[in-house]
């Protein structure tokens, strides 16, 4: 009896010691870019990404995963503008999420843990990058306006401060872009970013107080044609600041003035870029961003561990042979590990993909290449104007089609009973326009490029 207790004590340890690591592929509409990935209360996974729906404007997808990866459910959002943010959501204290957006200015769109709307709001002027929730459960976001941009909403998206902040000194002016913002224990708010000048560029660091006034500016302008694209609070109350210099790959630790404490870039043959950095628990960082050589010119998943004191720990190259990946966005996980949204795509034929890849603790995952998947399936004509059909490489039986405009509304929706791989619809009743296809099948999601309604 004993050693049967002993036995499933281990074995028992063992598994909750274990690590999952897996690789994800996801299909996406053209034009598709990776934002942000968060781990969720429930340990699954969301993913963030823009699509690009033609005419400078973006829909915002939302993917939810279990633990190991696997679509749980997936949701468009329009917001009638264009937009891009990178850090643009965060998990609340109701397992809901808030996400970015851009209308006629910065908007705000609050969601159920299933992705369903629960509000949305605008809140003036600028475009947004990047929201955090403050200790009390405010929102605070970042971006630019006419200068630097700094919001604080309360936790039912009502304006507490609006402020246009400018780092430069008077009778200057740049554009000031807060690409990353985090809450600060006094209250205030650190804001990491890139000024860009007409012929350079350097990342700066920005400490506000409660309200978004300025308490000092950093600015980083020894560093050449470099600028700042994430920032986390560290260990001992300072800053690490990621982004690229002329140099590689740049990451900058400072302490809690934003005194230079030390600089970091990594190189190769291809202007490696960080754009993620998170503080882990133990101290160090982990930072992803992309890197390639001359040789082949694909551009490949950059993931770099260092020390307290701007040692390299270790440093992983995820690449293929055959496309462009590049990593948006690293969170260390749960269990010590690293979970990584990034984005794939070859040049030609155009084919964009979402990637997420849960790494152990040194960064490993039991890699398999992506590979081209060609389109499921075919639409003819395109442009139509009564009939479309629909080719398909397996049955259509049971698959549920459904054409969708491009703000998101569903405009018409039918069930295949077709037992081959060729189903014909009706898209008379549509209006003339653009319109997005999409194919559910076995709880698999398949687009086709966008079709055209004579």
């Amino acid at each position: 009896m004993k050693f049967y207790f002993l036995s499933s004590l281990i074995f028992f340890q063992l598994s909750l010691n274990a690590q999952i690591t897996f690789k994800k592929q996801f299909p996406m509409p053209l034009h598709t870019f990776a934002s942000t990935v968060l781990q969720t209360y429930d340990h699954g996974y969301i993913l963030m990404s823009l699509v690009d729906v033609g005419s400078y404007r973006y829909n915002t997808c939302l993917i939810k995963t279990n633990e190991t990866g696997d679509t749980l459910w997936s949701k468009m959002y329009a917001y009638g503008k264009n937009g891009y943010t990178r850090l643009g959501m965060v998990q609340c204290p109701d397992s809901g999420f808030a996400v970015l957006g851009e209308k006629n200015g910065v908007y705000l769109l609050r969601l159920t843990k299933n992705g369903d709307s629960l509000w949305g709001k605008e809140l003036g002027s600028g475009s947004a990058f990047s929201i955090e929730i403050s200790q009390n459960n405010e929102f605070i976001i970042s971006g630019i306006d006419s200068t630097l941009l700094f919001l604080r909403a309360n936790y039912n998206g009502e304006i507490l401060s609006h402020k246009n902040i400018s780092i430069l000194p008077p009778g200057y002016t740049t554009g000031q872009f807060g690409f990353s913002i985090k809450p600060t224990n006094d209250n205030g708010s650190i804001i990491g970013g890139t000024s860009d000048w007409i012929s350079n560029s350097y990342p700066f660091l920005a400490k506000t107080d409660y309200y978004g006034n300025l308490q000092w500016a950093k600015s980083f302008t020894y560093l050449e044609e470099s600028g700042g694209c994430s920032l986390d609070i560290t260990k001992d109350s300072g800053f690490i600041l990621a982004g690229y210099s002329s140099g590689g790959a740049l990451i900058i630790k400072t302490n809690f003035l934003g005194d230079t404490l030390w600089v970091n870039t990594y190189q190769s043959r291809m202007s490696p870029s960080y754009y993620s950095v998170t503080t882990c628990n133990v101290g160090d960082y982990i930072a992803c961003g992309r890197t390639g050589d001359n040789l082949s010119w694909m551009e490949h998943i950059l993931l770099t561990k260092t020390s307290q004191d701007g040692s390299l720990i270790w440093s992983k190259n995820l690449c293929s042979d055959t496309m462009h990946i590049e990593g948006v966005c690293v969170k260390e996980t749960y269990d010590g590990g690293f979970i990584i949204l990034g984005d794939i795509h070859i040049d030609y034929p155009p084919f964009y993909d979402l990637i997420l890849i849960k790494t152990d603790e040194s960064g490993n995952v039991s890699w398999v290449k992506p590979v081209y998947n060609a389109p499921m399936f075919s639409v003819y004509p395109n442009p139509a104007d009564k009939y479309i059909t629909i080719e398909t490489r397996k049955t259509t039986r049971d698959a549920t089609i459904e054409v969708f405009d491009l703000t998101g509304k569903c405009r018409l929706k039918t069930k295949s009973e077709s037992s081959k791989n060729v189903v014909t619809i009706s898209v008379d009743s549509l209006e003339p326009g653009e319109y997005l296809l999409k194919i559910s099948t076995d709880n698999n999601v398949y687009w086709t490029k966008k079709i055209i309604k004579l």
